[in-house]
């Protein structure tokens, strides 16, 4: 092959190359997805407020275990927010809260309840986590599904929540068809960690067959 030839065959090569790159580069930046909390606080029965906030999100998948992490920008600055989160809860995996470095474990952020959810034939596992849940006035419950993220954060006092959205249709449609479901079922969404039981059943019926008894015996 002439040397003329092989040369401009070489430059066509890494400038296809090149272009190809350039392509798979700008088509990875289109797919990345933009997420956003849409804030609904209602005042007085009567009055809706609405606010957006940007969020950063990203999240490390190993088994079981999800470690997400939030950045939420808004005028009054940045605030972080990362969760350790299992798909498998029991007493050896308790979730963890850190907020702007302030870890919530224990008996401050725990797992309250499960429920799933069929969209469309996929099946959509939602946890229940209650941050604050024995503080008068302070309790904030957050809906979670390894599909997604963090999809709903809800005050049990107060008239507000946090809805999650993105830049992305289709999964916005996933995310206001689970909302609506998750709304329906009442006794998952109101209150905060009323699921709980605070004192087992059988201690409690113990105890009030024991009080009857001394009742009766007066």
């Amino acid at each position: 092959m002439p040397f003329k030839m092989r040369t401009a065959i070489n430059i066509l090569t890494i400038l296809m190359t090149l272009t190809s790159c350039s392509l798979n580069k700008e088509k990875s930046v289109r797919n990345q997805t933009n997420y956003f909390f849409v804030k609904y606080d209602i005042e007085c029965c009567t009055e809706l407020l609405l606010d957006t906030v940007k969020v950063y999100y990203s999240v490390n998948a190993q088994d079981s275990i999800f470690i997400l992490n939030y950045i939420y920008h808004d005028d009054l600055g940045t605030d972080s927010v990362t969760y350790k989160l299992h798909e498998l809860d029991t007493d050896m995996n308790q979730p963890l809260f850190i907020e702007n470095g302030e870890k919530y474990e224990g008996d401050d952020f725990i797992f309250v309840s499960k429920e799933n959810f069929k969209i469309k034939g996929l099946d959509f596992q939602v946890y229940k986590y209650a941050k604050n849940p024995f503080v008068i006035d302070g309790c904030i419950s957050h809906f979670w599904t390894p599909k997604i993220g963090i999809i709903i954060k809800r005050s049990s006092t107060w008239r507000n929540y946090s809805k999650l959205q993105t830049d992305n249709d289709s999964i916005n449609e996933y995310i206001d068809l689970l909302t609506e479901l998750i709304y329906q079922n009442t006794e998952f969404y109101k209150g905060c960690n009323e699921e709980l039981e605070l004192i087992p059943k059988s201690i409690a019926e113990e105890f009030f067959e024991w009080k009857l008894k001394k009742i009766k015996n007066k």
